[in-house]
């Protein structure tokens, strides 16, 4: 009950959005090739991502190692909001036009989708992690298009928080997906 809830207000609140950005672009609705999704490669109400931690060398618990992404944070509510744990599970969207090449759980227990870009060739991968994977999307070679549902952030694994583990590989290498960001002109802020 609770979920079919939260579903609605969620819904309602999308919907309110999208009215809003119509109406304040005198109505008109733009051909595919111009839309871009709310935001991505994560739905929020704001207009930013938020980046909550940078492509590059960090340490965690101790050691030092290659961050191979950015972690781009999900909808958070404090306690004194009234927090609804479920209200952590945000859905994720595919960044551009893509085609799949393979999903599953990793050694960490890390659920996670890659796909080759169709738009932006010069990528050869790019990585969801952290997210649970519909199921109509477990088939190798499937295209999607930008802005279509991959599924939700999660909890799982490594993953302490709700967010998204976002990479981008050019080459067999990873490299920082904020210059991706910059060239699809999504928004973002380090936090």
């Amino acid at each position: 009950m609770i979920k079919k809830i939260i579903d609605l207000i969620l819904s309602l609140l999308s919907a309110r959005i999208n009215n809003s950005a119509s109406a304040e672009s005198g109505g008109n609705k733009k051909k595919h090739e111009d839309a871009q999704p709310m935001t991505v490669p994560i739905k929020r109400l704001s207009e930013a991502q938020v980046i909550t931690s940078p492509f590059g060398m960090r340490t965690l618990n101790g050691q030092r190692r290659m961050h191979r992404g950015i972690d781009l944070r999900s909808r958070r509510f404090s306690k004194e909001k009234g927090y609804v744990p479920q209200w952590g599970l945000q859905d994720v969207v595919f960044s551009e036009d893509s085609a799949v090449l393979r999903w599953g759980t990793d050694p960490k227990g890390n659920d996670f989708l890659v796909v080759k870009p169709l738009e932006n060739m010069e990528y050869s991968e790019i990585k969801y992690i952290h997210v649970t994977v519909d199921d109509k999307i477990k088939q190798k070679g499937i295209k999607f298009l930008k802005g279509d549902k991959i599924g939700k952030t999660q909890v799982k694994g490594s993953s302490t928080v709700h967010h998204l583990h976002f990479e981008t590989w050019k080459d067999g290498k990873p490299v920082d997906p904020v210059e991706y960001l910059d060239k699809i002109g999504v928004k973002y802020q380090f936090k």
